[in-house]
């Protein structure tokens, strides 16, 4: 009798520990996809500032001057739609962190634009600020669809013909090339 105590005490803690485990990985398992997200989301946020940065300064560079910008996008597609003048960058976002605006915006835009509109993945976006050109947005509150942006109302962008104009892959390296000027500077523009 002497020994029943100690064996039961035994896997009763051991019952305990391993109940409080499996609720602990339950809880938590679904939680543990969003630890990434606000660091992914920012990372996509300061290629497309530095992106926009690259269109502008090649814009007012001179004719055929020509830049390559290399972007690490992982689980993302980045698209140029030269009829808009814009560049897209759309990920799947696991959690709400970029959040959804309550006004859906114009599809083109200007210098006054603070809210814009995606037909194709149908997300609206809004403005970062009033120094930038990049928008964000997101299709839902939490996990949705989320898009930044480059729109530009005083740049030309056309696609270069060399590489494609839409790329998911996980490295793309953008060629910027000032061509010409109309009205505005004309800016070519490869993903590869």
């Amino acid at each position: 009798m002497k020994g029943v105590s100690p064996i039961i005490s035994y896997v009763l803690v051991i019952t305990i520990v391993l109940l409080t485990t499996m609720a602990a990985y339950t809880w938590a398992l679904p939680l543990s996809r969003e630890l990434g997200e606000p660091g992914k989301v920012s990372n996509y946020r300061n290629q497309m500032i530095g992106l926009d940065y690259v269109i502008r300064s090649t814009a007012h560079g001179d004719y055929n001057f020509t830049t390559e910008y290399e972007m690490r996008v992982p689980e993302a597609t980045l698209r140029i739609d030269p009829d808009k003048d814009s560049v897209y960058l759309s990920f799947v976002q696991k959690t709400g962190v970029i959040g959804r605006p309550n006004t859906t915006g114009t599809t083109t835009c200007n210098e006054t634009t603070w809210f814009f509109y995606d037909n194709l993945t149908k997300v609206p976006m809004y403005r970062l600020n009033n120094y930038s050109r990049v928008f964000e947005g997101a299709a839902g509150y939490s996990q949705a669809v989320a898009e930044f942006a480059l729109c530009y109302a005083d740049i030309d962008l056309v696609w270069g013909g060399e590489c494609i104009k839409g790329k998911p892959a996980s490295e793309v390296v953008v060629r910027v090339k000032k061509i010409g000027f109309t009205d505005k500077p004309v800016v070519s523009i490869d993903l590869c």
